[in-house]
């Protein structure tokens, strides 16, 4: 979807946002994910949406669901995402 690598913070922001309205997300709650996740885990879990988006009727619930999930300290994104764990990049 986007050929280059954002160079910026500004420009990964902006990207994160277009991508996500993409899959039916609204900023608020990418908002809260980031808080929640930051930036690595971010963008795991929204891979891995993109990877489920036909299966899915209400995307926003079904982060909210994950970020629920996550701040118990279980895993998410198909055992991709642990707050226990370090995010390798």
């Amino acid at each position: 979807m986007f050929p280059d690598i954002p160079q910026t913070p500004e420009q990964l922001a902006a990207r994160l946002f277009e991508f996500s309205n993409f899959i039916g997300l609204g900023q608020q709650v990418v908002m809260d994910a980031l808080r929640v996740l930051g930036w690595a885990r971010l963008l795991i879990v929204l891979d891995y949406l993109a990877g489920k988006i036909h299966n899915i009727a209400r995307p926003q619930g079904y982060l909210k669901s994950m970020l629920q999930k996550a701040s118990a300290g279980e895993k998410i994104a198909g055992g991709r995402v642990s707050m226990r764990c370090p995010v390798l990049v």
